[in-house]
């Protein structure tokens, strides 16, 4: 069953902003808990730095907490686009472009951008202003926005003196104080996922890749007892890095037998290995499709990493 609910949620904030829908739907959840029935106070911890959309989210919050040195505020919108109209131009390159809607596309990386279109992006780009600083207003009733929403960036006490936060104090400091006072503190993190899903996810754990193994080499009760395991510990010490390393760019799953056995025995695996040859030829008839989807997953996994 649920615990009880918490008395206060303290969001130890560190951004320099970003997209507005993303940094839009980020302050919006952190809404959900004043509009919590009961409430659950909300207190933002600016160590560092919330500018732009890291402070849309710290306006969201009862109390806004930064160090003597952190940085805030940055309360404005920007939209930057190369234009590579003249280049192309000069190479003899059209761009074609097709649309319905006479607001469509305006500015664009492909063409010199007319007077209008000029206007009309920065009439989309004041719309998102004109919310950005109202909801700002919303949530910090006593700021003076039309001298904060210039897009500056103020210094802990600068910032106290615009109302843009209401103490200085480190996260630390507020959390020992808490813990002096009697209250419990629980710690919760996330971790970024590494990006790596599917087959070969977290090496070879994949239930798909075990299933697709045991069929073709057995388990420990099967007359291919052990193997399995050797291989999967094998597969995932390659993963993802070694695949894509053969002389000819072309993934272990997908070589043939004499460039396969190479790569098993430099892993571990004794020639005198009466089960080689059935592990190599257990490889080799992994359905095409299998192939494909490893050899995807191992390109994303690496495109990831650059």
């Amino acid at each position: 069953a649920p615990g009880p609910q918490p008395e206060e949620v303290v969001l130890l904030l560190r951004s320099p902003g970003g997209s507005v829908t993303g940094y839009g739907l980020a302050a919006a959840e952190l809404l959900r808990l004043r509009h919590h029935n009961p409430p659950v106070k909300l207190t933002v911890c600016v160590d560092e730095l919330a500018a732009s959309g890291g402070y849309l989210m710290a306006c969201c919050a009862d109390r806004i907490l930064c160090s003597p040195f952190a940085a805030v505020g940055s309360i404005g919108v920007i939209a930057t686009i190369p234009n590579a109209a003249k280049r192309l131009e000069r190479e003899g390159l059209n761009f074609i472009e097709t649309t319905a809607g006479k607001w469509k596309r305006t500015v664009t990386p492909f063409r010199v951008p007319s007077e209008e279109d000029l206007a009309k992006q920065k009439e989309d780009i004041s719309a998102v202003y004109r919310q950005f600083s109202t909801f700002v207003h919303k949530f910090r009733p006593h700021v003076d926005i039309e001298k904060v929403a210039t897009g500056e960036v103020w210094y802990g006490p600068d910032a106290i003196e615009r109302d843009l936060v209401d103490e200085l104090k480190t996260s630390a400091q507020y959390l020992l104080e808490l813990m002096q006072e009697g209250v419990e503190v629980y710690s919760v993190s996330f971790k970024a996922s590494s990006g790596q899903q599917g087959l070969l996810a977290r090496g070879a754990d994949s239930g798909l890749l075990k299933d697709l193994l045991q069929r073709e080499l057995g388990s420990g009760s099967t007359p291919g007892g052990g193997m399995l395991d050797r291989l999967r510990e094998f597969i995932g010490g390659l993963a993802p890095g070694d695949f894509l390393g053969r002389p000819d760019g072309r993934p272990m799953f997908l070589a043939e037998e004499e460039r396969l056995a190479p790569q098993i025995l430099a892993s571990g695996f004794q020639e005198t290995d009466a089960s080689l040859s059935d592990m190599r030829a257990a490889m080799r008839r992994l359905q095409p499709e299998v192939k494909q989807r490893l050899l995807e997953e191992l390109l994303a996994s690496e495109s990831t990493r650059l």
